[in-house]
């Protein structure tokens, strides 16, 4: 018996050293010699040939058994794959024939297309799978524009990132997936995690000069200085610094300015026009002013963050969240509104409003304008001299505002079947017939928070 023969019929023997020594041999082709290390197994491809040829010179410490797993593997896999995906698979299947084909096609949850196991995606969070290509997608689309705390998984919308712990760990894994699927990205990605920390810093300030967001660093004082613009602010009331603040309280400034800054008051009435055009962000805290057309859902121009403009919860587009419920399936694009909500108001009448506010002694007139006013100070409408300034459109969103802002319960004023509509939209329980008892039940079972 020669060499060859001896190397490939001794027991245990490494079978991919006895196939790499035996190519050169001459009056052996590799066709004789790799069906000798596979027992016989029939083989009509070069191509396959090949590549087993290749994965046993990369891996000599395969045994026999391995070898006829890898050789099943190579059979029934796409010519793309490469000899290192090959042998991952086979290694994390340990060399099980009927692990390593479900190994090969695994299914992508979002495309339902099969690819191997080496080219899907997974997240910590959850048992959802995507192949690169989704995955792909899904970071471009996510991280070009939303926010981070949209960037959950896009099936299952786990894990909740309104929790620190989770969300760090997975930005984390997010983290080496950005940079090998769309590293011209990775800058985008690590800017807007960088911003979103600033955000959450009790340090983090927005300029009253130049209106740039920065976290203050220096020694904690009253008098802050800009690192963009070079300008002091109160670190406190948040008020651009001027030298008066010395030595006062942030009350005791403000009432010095509105005796003696004569620009004051035209910055007051500035800041109530805001406060009825604008909005904050919930997240980060950053004020913008809003077109006059109310929409159900805000996107901060800052952070991203998408919120209800009428409540400031969280908009989630057919996700769940940690407040998700069953009756949340199937609902799309929702908040978690209260029932108060201006978002949910507003379709009432105007009529059953104002009496909501008769009854809790409530009545408001616009600050920058007397009830008597021709013109809407929001639009410049003609108007009625009822409306405390205001068009019937503008008149009817402060409504909703002023009951939301004093936490008044709509569900006194609201008709029969606008409380069967909500008790079915968020609760299964039975309710009684009565019309008269409805609201009382609503309160006692469901109490605005």
């Amino acid at each position: 018996m020669d060499n060859t023969h001896r190397l490939l019929a001794g027991g245990g023997g490494n079978f991919a050293e006895a196939f790499s020594k035996s190519c050169t041999l001459e009056g052996k082709t590799d066709e004789e010699i790799l069906s000798m290390i596979v027992r016989k197994t029939d083989l009509t491809e070069n191509e396959t040939l090949t590549r087993l040829r290749l994965i046993l010179m990369v891996d000599k410490q395969l045994t026999e058994s391995e070898v006829k797993v890898v050789f099943k593997l190579v059979e029934a896999s796409p010519a793309e794959l490469s000899v290192d995906e090959l042998l991952t698979i086979a290694r994390n299947s340990t060399f099980d024939v009927k692990r390593a084909m479900e190994l090969l096609l695994i299914e992508c949850s979002l495309c339902n297309g099969r690819f191997p196991y080496t080219r899907i995606r997974t997240l910590n969070f959850c048992a959802c799978k995507f192949c690169d290509g989704c995955m792909v997608h899904w970071l471009t689309s996510a991280i070009r524009e939303k926010g981070v705390r949209q960037w959950a998984c896009p099936l299952c919308s786990k894990p909740d990132l309104s929790h620190s712990e989770d969300a760090a760990t997975h930005y984390q894994q997010l983290d080496p997936m950005v940079r090998q699927l769309v590293a011209d990205l990775y800058e985008i990605f690590t800017n807007k995690l960088l911003d979103n920390a600033n955000y959450e810093d009790p340090n983090f300030r927005f300029c009253a000069h130049c209106n740039q967001g920065f976290v203050y660093q220096g020694h904690l004082s009253k008098k802050i200085r800009c690192p963009f613009c070079g300008k002091y602010m109160c670190y406190s009331c948040k008020r651009q610094w001027r030298d008066q603040h010395d030595g006062i309280a942030c009350d005791a400034y403000e009432l010095w300015m509105r005796e003696h800054d004569p620009d004051y008051q035209q910055q007051r009435q500035l800041d109530s026009i805001i406060e009825e055009t604008g909005i904050q962000c919930p997240s980060c805290k950053f004020r913008f002013q809003l077109d006059n057309e109310a929409c159900a859902s805000v996107k901060c121009s800052q952070c991203e963050f998408e919120f209800c403009e009428g409540c400031g919860l969280e908009v989630v587009h057919g996700r769940a969240t940690s407040q998700c419920t069953d009756q949340c399936k199937g609902r799309g694009h929702h908040a978690h509104h209260p029932r108060n909500c201006p978002i949910l108001t507003r379709e009432y009448d105007s009529e059953d409003l104002e009496n909501l506010l008769v009854m809790h002694d409530i009545r408001f007139e616009h600050p920058l304008h007397p009830p008597d006013s021709t013109h809407c100070v929001v639009c410049n409408a003609d108007i009625a001299k009822y409306q405390g300034g205001l068009c019937r459109e503008h008149f009817k969103q402060k409504l909703c505002k002023v009951i939301f802002k004093h936490n008044l319960d709509p569900v006194d004023v609201m008709k029969h079947h606008q409380i069967v509509t909500w008790i079915n939209q968020h609760t299964n329980v039975d309710f009684p017939n009565d019309n008269d008892s409805l609201p009382k039940f609503i309160k006692d079972k469901f109490p605005l928070k």
